[in-house]
């Protein structure tokens, strides 16, 4: 999982800004990396495809619609994460191009799953997180929680955000599984997670200043 870091101050941040690149200078096209957006049941929403002019005869290089045809226009917003498989068979890297905010920023978050990242340069603590709920809402007892993903999909690490006011604990903030341990988890640049709000409404999630 990874999130559009270098994403623009305002506005969205188109997918063509995203670029993957190999070590050995192995090829990037042929539809050898894929990108993939989710929905709310954690299924594939939308799938894209890296083509390139030398290796594909696609128009230019880039990404492309699932079709392999139409380039494509997807943009994300800030916050906003999408997986991305490397069958190159070794491992590569993306480079992020744009402008970068470093100051508090708040970004919508849905009901139920999705998937969100660290859009900073630098690495962030996952206590520099902070669900924010319409007011009257409860934001602990567990009603956010966060995943991070093991290579086949599957569920790493699970955390969890509790309160002083709703359960009880020593501080504020996100907890390993066991509700009892305060986590020290961070996030690289670009890394994703999957957040869960089931609070039964749209909530948001604020980034802390860097």
């Amino acid at each position: 999982m990874q999130a559009a870091s270098f994403e623009g101050m305002t506005g969205e941040y188109s997918i063509q800004q995203i670029v993957p690149t190999t070590q050995d200078g192995s090829a990037t096209g042929g539809g050898v990396f894929d990108m993939q957006t989710l929905d709310d049941a954690g299924g594939a929403d939308e799938i894209y495809v890296y083509l390139t002019v030398a290796e594909d005869n696609a128009k230019k290089d880039g990404w492309y619609n699932e079709d392999g045809e139409t380039f494509a226009t997807k943009t994300f917003k800030k916050g906003d994460a999408f997986m991305v498989n490397n069958s190159t068979g070794a491992e590569a890297g993306l480079t992020f191009s744009g402008k970068v905010s470093l100051g508090e920023v708040v970004v919508d978050l849905p009901e139920f799953y999705s998937i969100k990242g660290n859009f900073r340069p630098v690495p962030i603590s996952i206590q520099d997180l902070v669900p924010v709920v319409p007011e009257g809402m409860s934001l602990g007892g567990g009603v956010f929680d966060m995943q991070t993903l093991d290579d086949a999909g599957g569920a790493k690490e699970i955390f969890v955000y509790l309160t002083m006011a709703d359960d009880g604990v020593k501080k504020d903030g996100w907890y390993n599984e066991d509700g009892e341990t305060f986590a020290t988890k961070t996030f690289a640049p670009a890394e994703g997670f999957m957040l869960n709000n089931s609070t039964g409404a749209s909530a948001q999630l604020k980034y802390l200043a860097k």
